[in-house]
């Protein structure tokens, strides 16, 4: 089956009848979802994919099936260790073998097209960051699914279209932070919930819509009228305005004349981490650079660097601060309006409904104005024991967690984005698996590493790309199966011990006077 026939079949079971081709609806899909980044080989000027775009202008590129093009090409390079004086010496002098790497494709994969950084995945298109799935396009970050359009954030989800921040679901359409629920349709903060429709920060309810219970029979023939009309818009215009499009249009229309001349509010103090936060990064930073950094928040601007900030706002309700991540909420208007805390939504869900009149008039095109009572969401889902979490959006049994989105089964985080089954980690985003990282991205399975990204497999490796089964290492770019290598230069424990002394003292120095350090992964 092609992607093409996956999308067809998806929209029978969520729509009733098929659509039209895949490539036709790419405006209306691709919109809130991380997109993949075109850049163009240094090699041979094709195109190549990559999963951000933080690169310095004057970067070098490659595609994952030009590497043995670029290790021929690189193979006669020679490291002169005795001109490695500082680190500016070894930037230069590494320079020949820096190349960033697209369109990678690992793992059990087949009929991946224009996406990057596709693990264990079948039939995959203008998508990244996905692991272990089967028949999706245009989405971001996604595990264990299938049948999945126009998505980010999702976990065994099977058979969504333009879902967000989603776990364990089964048929869903436009919904946001929706874990556990099946056959729901244009909904936000819903957990454990099945067949509801235009439903807002639900618990354990079925056959609801509007937030209103109904008997089965009624349910049913609502649905079936709400997603005719649903299809019969989408298919004549290719795009619809979706949950956030929905959400939008009610927090803009609750926006006052006062809110419009204040503009956003002033910039919000940072929580102080806290004794447990503090001791991990000392740990960390003494682990990787050889020296304490402490306390934990003067490093907060500097490992937020290369990672998508958590959103603050104040809850429209209670003034209160919402956290949120920053996939899609700072991408529209009136967010500020509709965000809300947890206890708030979860309040909401036993007394917010709409009337039996506002619901017999109810339909897809006038649902922003019915159902603008209830249009909130809190994005502070929380699964499972967690433990000492602060300032954090959606989470699951996380044990000290600060500033993150998504920490899930992780001990001591800060400043991250999704760290999952992981240990000891700042500054870092999409890290699973992994232990004792700082500044790491869009990795698995790292111990001990710093300004590593793309990699897998790795430990005590520093300003690493595209590596596997590297050990001991620094400044390698798509190599496998290394250790004390340097610039991808296998140079020997002593040699290598030498200049890593050189390259840490220079990077503790710098952390202990400015509390930042000016060089990361995707500077070289």
């Amino acid at each position: 089956m092609d992607i093409n026939q996956a999308w067809k079949n998806t929209c029978k079971v969520l729509l009733g009848d098929e659509i039209g081709d895949v490539d036709r609806y790419s405006s209306y899909l691709e919109r809130y979802v991380e997109p993949v980044v075109l850049k163009k080989s240094s090699l041979s000027g094709k195109n190549v994919y990559f999963s951000t775009d933080e690169f310095r202008s004057e970067a070098k590129y490659i595609s994952h099936d030009e590497l043995d093009a670029y290790l021929g090409r690189t193979a006669n390079f020679r490291l002169e260790i005795n001109q490695m004086k500082d680190l500016d010496s070894i930037v230069q002098a590494i320079s020949e073998v820096a190349y960033f790497c697209g369109d990678a494709v690992l793992g059990n994969s087949k009929d991946v097209l224009e996406s990057n950084r596709i693990f264990n995945s079948v039939g995959v298109y203008r998508s990244q960051e996905i692991y272990d799935s089967k028949y999706v396009a245009f989405s971001s970050v996604a595990r264990y699914s299938e049948y999945l359009f126009g998505s980010s954030g999702i976990g065994e989800t099977k058979f969504g279209i333009k879902n967000y921040s989603t776990y364990q679901n089964t048929r869903c359409l436009e919904c946001d932070v929706i874990y556990n629920s099946s056959d729901c349709y244009f909904g936000a903060n819903i957990m454990h919930c099945t067949d509801c429709f235009f439903c807002f920060n639900l618990r354990n309810r079925n056959h609801a819509i509007g937030n209103v219970s109904l008997s089965k029979e009624k349910y049913f023939a609502l649905k079936e009228s709400l997603i005719e009309q649903v299809r019969t818009e989408l298919e004549h215009k290719k795009d619809l305005p979706g949950i956030v499009g929905l959400l939008s249009k009610v927090g803009m229309k609750r926006m006052t004349a006062s809110d419009a001349l204040h503009g956003k509010a002033a910039a919000r103090k940072p929580t102080a981490p806290g004794r447990e936060l503090d001791s991990a990064f000392a740990d960390t930073t003494k682990l990787l650079i050889g020296k304490e950094m402490s306390p934990l928040i003067d490093y907060r601007e500097w490992l937020y660097s290369h990672v998508s900030p958590l959103i603050f706002s104040s809850s429209p309700l209670s003034k209160r601060t919402v956290f949120a991540e920053p996939m899609k909420y700072n991408r529209f208007e009136g967010a500020e309006k509709v965000l809300i805390k947890l206890d708030e939504a979860l309040e909401l869900s036993e007394s917010g409904k709409i009337s039996d009149k506002e619901l017999e008039k109810l339909n897809s095109t006038n649902a922003p104005e019915v159902l603008e009572k209830i249009v909130y969401i809190s994005t502070e889902a929380e699964e499972g024991r967690n433990v000492n979490v602060m300032d954090s959006a959606a989470y699951g049994w996380a044990i000290n967690a600060l500033e993150c989105w998504w920490p899930v089964k992780t001990k001591n985080a800060a400043y991250c984005g999704w760290s999952r089954q992981s240990e000891n980690t700042f500054g870092c985003s999409l890290i699973f698996s992994s232990k004792f990282c700082l500044k790491c991205f869009n990795s698995l399975n790292l111990n001990r590493c710093f300004e590593v990204s793309n990699s897998s497999d790795c430990s005590g490796c520093y300003f690493c790309h595209n590596c596997e089964n590297v050990h001991d290492s620094m400044f390698c770019f798509n190599i496998k199966n290394k250790r004390y290598a340097i610039g991808n230069v296998e140079v020997g424990q002593e040699q290598y011990l030498k200049i890593k002394k050189l390259v840490l003292n220079e990077i503790a120095t710098a952390l202990q006077a400015k509390k930042r350090f000016g060089l990361s992964i995707y500077d070289l």
